[in-house]
């Protein structure tokens, strides 16, 4: 049974470091951080860890990934990339539709139907001259 709770604080504790260190949005960590708390899902089924506790973690690790992802639209929408926002905006309201960042992706999504999918070429002889070839 010590065992078990040492391993469960391990856990949590390594969840809890992952999600103040702010990993890159392409690093692993948060994804590790996620299937470990699947993991230990298996101790609170036991009666090993309380429920409350792994259920606080679950969401913060969920909201932190929500969060990365709506960044992400946020990211190619200010640059003018619209279909590429709405990509990540949605995949944000399928995995994550019980954060606060599904109702801002929605809402986001919502705001680019009617713009063009990608910006405007600015710079066509460089475009032609560099050979741009999704453009030929």
């Amino acid at each position: 049974m010590k065992s078990m709770w040492l391993f469960a604080a391990l856990v949590l504790c390594l969840c809890a470091h992952t999600l103040k260190a702010q990993a890159p949005a392409d690093s692993p960590e948060l994804f590790r951080a996620k299937q470990a708390l699947s993991r230990i899902q298996i101790l609170v089924a036991e009666g090993g860890l309380p429920p409350k506790r792994l259920e606080q973690a679950r969401e913060a690790v969920r909201a932190q990934l929500a969060e990365r992802e709506y960044d992400l639209g946020e990211y190619y929408r200010r640059l003018g990339y619209n279909r590429a926002a709405r990509s990540h905006y949605g995949a944000v309201i399928k995995d994550y539709p019980s954060t606060r960042f599904a109702e801002m992706a929605k809402e986001r999504s919502d705001s680019t139907v009617g713009l063009p999918d990608e910006p405007p070429d600015y710079f066509p002889w460089l475009t032609k001259w560099l050979g741009n070839r999704n453009k030929q």
